[in-house]
């Protein structure tokens, strides 16, 4: 009862800061039950990282240990982080050796818009283990005119974040550069020792693009994208320095419905007592097209990782390749109905031969019902398959999971229901049966059964006009009526809520606005340590004067005090400060 009360009140005060969109039409989807935040939505926050971002979403948790920088994750609807995928432009932008999503070096000085594909597919990305999948758009080439952006934030313990980007104007061949770096000093976060700081922090990366665009149908884009960060301080008795460093190098080309990208990315992540350098190369194909009316997607993908690491003296140089591919139709029939159905496979050079599918059927109109059934898979992570094991050290240190080459690859059986309540309203039902789960047991990753994982998830959206001002106000809410106890830090409930006025004013080419944001998160569990529910406040107001954008926020007002992994207390009261200036347009 208390909890539904929590709810209600949160409902009946405030409303979630994001406003959907139906996906744009060069969005990778073919499905609904998608989540599009456009860049014009986020103008009203400062955006530090992406973690600032997925906190504004329903159905994604986030959790980190420490300051921004620390190890950290998210999850979509309460699947295992290493199932959901997070795709830069619709490509895969994961650390090849555990496949942790790499957040901390998407350059959003470029930002375009996100998505949020809750069911997943491996047709949005060309992975077979895609079950759930967050889409970073970025801008590619220029604009009509030369185009110069800047970006600055500055807030508490000296968090500052410093964007810029450069395109040349969109012609035949155009030129881009972009350049995002984040920093901040230590914070007071390790509870066990109140006084120890950790969390000194800094983040680079570079992009650069050259495009060859003969025509909108066909073209030829080359990327550069160079990245680098260090984290300074850890829990241990010692300070110790977490570095990750890489670079990768891409060739796409778009010929009418055919996509082809080449591309290889090398990283290196070193501490103390372990370092791992990786080689990442891939091919991918993808087609989509119709047939007699009737809709195709193709894809093919082709992977080889080569590794050389060091764990606590000991080396090993594992390597794996893997081939994968589906294809899937889509159509219509009477009354509105719609219909998909697909089937993809792979082949891993350690665990072999795998197999899944889906299908789904949706009906238009003001109620709009969609049901999908889906049989999805989870390729174990090289770390699973192959880390050494490794003992508890002298100084504190934890020892990490040994890996495990008898492996098999994880399996669910998904059920979605859903339907759009009127033309503000969402509300959607999901039920998985993990068949197959890799855990650590024993101080050794192995296959067990996952259980049964049940939820909903609903979000009501209001806009209008009154006296001149126009407001926003929306409210989401989940609930988890089963949780995996696999997956560590999902909240049994969560609800977001937010409101926002805006008026325009000097013959209404500036703006003004005041949003109120409010995020519920209930009771979780984290390896047998359980964590209590939370709510944050935040206050933000932004103008828009001659060009340029000024934000001002005020995070968690209440200066409440929570974790989001057991023993890291995250940041408390804290504001932060930003300027966006377009120079050249």
């Amino acid at each position: 009862m208390r909890r539904f009360s929590a709810l209600m009140a949160l409902f009946i005060l405030s409303v979630i800061p994001v406003d959907s969109a139906e996906p744009p039409a060069d969005s990778l989807s073919s499905y609904q039950g998608v989540l599009v935040i456009s860049r014009e939505e986020l103008e009203e926050y400062n955006i530090h990282t992406l973690d600032d971002i997925l906190r504004l979403v329903p159905g994604v948790s986030t959790w980190r240990a420490g300051p921004p920088g620390a190890a950290a994750g998210f999850s979509v609807d309460g699947r295992d982080l290493r199932g959901v995928m997070l795709l830069l432009n619709g490509e895969p932008f994961m650390e090849p050796y555990t496949y942790d999503q790499l957040s901390r070096f998407i350059p959003l000085s470029r930002l375009e818009r996100i998505e949020i594909y809750y069911n997943g597919s491996p047709f949005i990305s060309g992975v077979v283990s895609t079950n759930a999948a967050i889409n970073v758009v970025i801008e590619e080439g220029g604009r009509e005119a030369p185009d110069v952006e800047i970006d600055f934030t500055f807030g508490s313990s000296n968090r500052r974040a410093r964007r810029a980007w450069f395109a040349t104007p969109k012609a035949h061949i155009t030129a881009v550069i972009a350049y995002d770096e984040y920093l901040q000093d230590e914070f007071e976060s390790y509870i066990e020792n109140p006084y120890f700081k950790l969390g000194k922090y800094d983040s680079r990366t570079v992009l650069t693009e050259l495009i060859f665009a003969p025509d909108p149908e066909r073209a030829a884009i080359f990327s550069f994208h160079r990245f680098d960060d260090t984290y300074l301080g850890t829990h241990y008795s010692t300070i110790e320095d977490v570095r990750h460093e890489g670079y990768e190098t891409k060739l796409g080309l778009q010929l009418n419905g055919l996509y082809i990208s080449l591309g290889q990315r090398v990283i290196e992540m070193s501490k103390r007592y372990f370092r791992t350098s990786a080689l990442d190369l891939e091919g991918n194909v993808r087609w989509a097209g119709s047939v007699r009316g009737v809709g195709s997607r193709l894809f093919f993908t082709a992977s080889r990782s080569e590794f050389e690491n060091v764990m606590w003296g000991e080396r090993y140089d594992p390597s794996i390749h893997r081939i994968e591919g589906g294809a899937s139709l889509t159509g219509r029939a009477r009354f509105g109905l719609s219909w998909q159905a697909g089937i993809y496979a792979g082949e891993h050079s350690e665990i072999g031969d795998y197999l899944g599918g889906e299908a789904g059927v949706s009906l238009g109109g003001t109620f709009a019902p969609r049901l999908q059934l889906a049989r999805r898979i989870r390729v174990p992570t090289v770390n699973e398959l192959f880390q050494p094991e490794s003992l508890l050290a002298s100084d504190g240190s934890v020892y990490l999971t040994g890996g495990n080459c008898l492996l098999e690859p994880e399996l669910s059986n998904e059920l979605s229901v859903g339907a759009r309540l009127g033309p503000a309203a969402d509300l959607e039902f999901f039920m998985r049966d993990e068949k197959r789960r890799i855990t650590g047991v024993d101080g050794t990753f192995e296959t067990r059964d996952g259980g049964d994982v049940t939820g909903v998830r609903g979000r009501v959206i209001r806009n209008g006009l009154i006296y001149g001002i126009k407001y926003g106000v929306s409210f989401s809410a989940e609930y988890f009526g089963q949780r995996s106890e696999y997956s560590y830090g999902i909240p049994e409930y969560r609800g977001l809520g937010g409101i926002v006025l805006r008026r325009n004013f000097f013959k209404s080419t500036e703006t003004l606005s005041i949003r109120y944001d409010a995020e519920l998160i209930g009771a979780r569990s984290w390896g047998g340590v359980d964590l209590g529910r939370y709510m944050l406040h935040d206050l933000s107001a932004s103008m828009t004067l001659l060009g340029a954008r000024i934000v001002f926020q005020y995070k968690n007002l209440l200066d409440e005090s929570y974790e989001t992994v057991p023993g890291f207390l995250m940041p408390g009261r804290h504001y932060i400060i930003g300027v966006w200036w377009e120079l050249i347009d």
